[in-house]
């Protein structure tokens, strides 16, 4: 109550549960979120940064006991970065539950700045440690996008996004 007060509003309409601590009682955790919702401060549920089976399993315990269940999933996703098609992508589809990502830029790595030959000296001190940490693999993928992006007239930050945009789920 206290925090839609100084939102100054009457309701949330998408609350998210943000990086599981292994330590919060699933079946407790649910209770509370359905109290949430019944009570009219909270329209929809989301859950970010959480192991998949986490977010099964609290999704089976609301289903069970008629609770209401996550709506949205938030994860990094990208094309530098695929890891959530081997289930989240997957469980999202099966079971109308919304992905939603974060980092599709790969953490300014997509924009196109982050290039083979750049001189280290001339990257910001607080970025400089993800352009050091690419991989040539990721080299690679930064180098169609640009070519891409050259190729179709747009900045390489555009097909990034789009690239996420058009993957299913």
């Amino acid at each position: 109550d206290a925090s839609l007060r100084r939102l100054q509003t009457q309701s949330i309409d998408l609350f998210y549960v943000h990086m599981w601590d292994h330590t919060v009682n699933p079946t407790r955790l649910m209770r509370w979120l359905d109290d949430l919702v019944r009570d009219g401060k909270v329209y929809h549920l989301g859950i970010s940064n959480t192991p998949m089976w986490v977010v099964a399993e609290c999704n089976a315990i609301a289903e069970a006991r008629g609770w209401t269940p996550f709506t949205a999933m938030e994860y990094k996703y990208s094309i530098l970065d695929r890891t959530i098609e081997r289930d989240i992508l997957q469980y999202g589809q099966t079971h109308n539950v919304a992905v939603v990502n974060w980092d599709c830029l790969g953490g300014g790595t997509l924009t196109g700045k982050y290039r083979r030959g750049v001189d280290v000296s001339e990257i910001n001190p607080t970025t400089r440690s993800k352009f050091i940490n690419m991989t040539d693999r990721d080299h690679g993928i930064v180098d169609v996008v640009v070519d891409v992006a050259k190729e179709i007239g747009c900045e390489p930050v555009h097909v990034a996004i789009c690239w996420t945009m058009m993957q299913p789920g």
